[in-house]
């Protein structure tokens, strides 16, 4: 197991964004998906979700059988991810909670834990 510095950027209750000061990447776990990214990467997904019209999207897919309306693209032609508004509004939540890009490097590392984590 490698030593990791995590620092927790936004927390909720199915959800946390940190970043790893050890491999460089901001990582979102919300409810049973795990996502690491690349700074510009991150930015890129959080502004994907702050646009996302979840009322939009359920009347637009309210006829198919999944019980999931909105689901969003995640690069790979076998696999989208599925939610219920109330789901993203708390991933705009989470993503509401911290800092933005301009001042993320003067953020206080009160949050700040070292953790032991496995990389696979």
């Amino acid at each position: 197991m490698k030593q990791c510095k995590l620092e927790v950027l936004s927390s909720s209750v199915n959800g946390k964004i940190f970043k790893c000061h050890t491999c460089n990447k901001i990582h979102i776990e919300y409810k049973n998906l795990n996502f690491a990214f690349s700074e510009n990467e991150y930015f890129f997904f959080k502004d994907y979700f702050l646009k996302l019209k979840p009322e939009k999207w359920e009347r637009i897919n309210q006829n198919t059988i999944y019980k999931r309306k909105i689901m969003v693209p995640i690069g790979h032609r076998n696999f989208t991810i599925m939610f219920h508004s109330n789901e993203i509004y708390e991933i705009k939540e989470l993503f509401g909670n911290h800092k933005t890009k301009s001042n993320y490097s003067e953020m206080i590392a009160l949050n700040s834990i070292e953790a032991d984590l496995s990389l696979n």
